[in-house]
């Protein structure tokens, strides 16, 4: 039994980031809002959901770590940008906090104009051709994974796949 592994309000972490807030846990991951205490800056530092299940909680922490370097090889202005990875206290990704809604709290606020619309549509086009071009397939699009301030930005590559990877040999593959 590994005890509760999970951040809480207020934890430093590397004397550089504090957990202000948990702002989604999910069966795969939490997720949180910190603040660099050097800089002010808000991130997200995403960590496997542990379930005290060693086999579970393998397949979550070999997730995050693809995740992670899916995102550490990505350079675009619609795409959650990496920041860092660290495995102590425990494993987690260090992610750009953006600010806005997704688009699905959007959605259900009030109707879209058909002007944004045709822009979310052509900005997704956009990050689509760009990952597929350097062999990412997100398998996640869905309105709640782009989050919208100024411009659409894609988020949560939990489930991404790299075609460049042979998925075959790693411990998380299912079945």
């Amino acid at each position: 039994m590994y005890g509760m592994r999970k951040f809480i309000p207020e934890q430093i972490l590397k004397n550089r980031l504090k957990i202000l807030a948990t702002l989604n846990v999910t069966n795969m991951s939490r997720i949180y809002i910190a603040e660099d205490i050097r800089t002010g800056v808000k991130v997200i530092v995403k960590q496997p959901n542990y379930e005290d299940d060693p086999k579970k909680d393998i397949i979550k922490t070999e997730g995050l770590k693809t995740e992670a370097s899916i995102l550490k090889k990505l350079d675009h202005p619609n795409i959650v940008k990496y920041i860092d990875y660290e495995t102590k206290p425990w494993d987690h990704l260090i992610l750009q906090f953006i600010k806005g809604n997704n688009l699905l709290e959007i959605q259900t606020q009030s109707r879209l104009e058909l002007t944004y619309v045709k822009e979310y549509i052509l900005g997704l086009l956009e990050i689509l051709e760009y990952l597929h071009t350097n062999g990412i397939i997100h398998r996640d699009i869905t309105p709640r994974n782009f989050l919208c301030e100024d411009s659409l930005t894609i988020i949560d590559f939990g489930i991404a796949q790299d075609t460049s990877i042979d998925y075959k040999s790693k411990a998380y593959k299912m079945g």
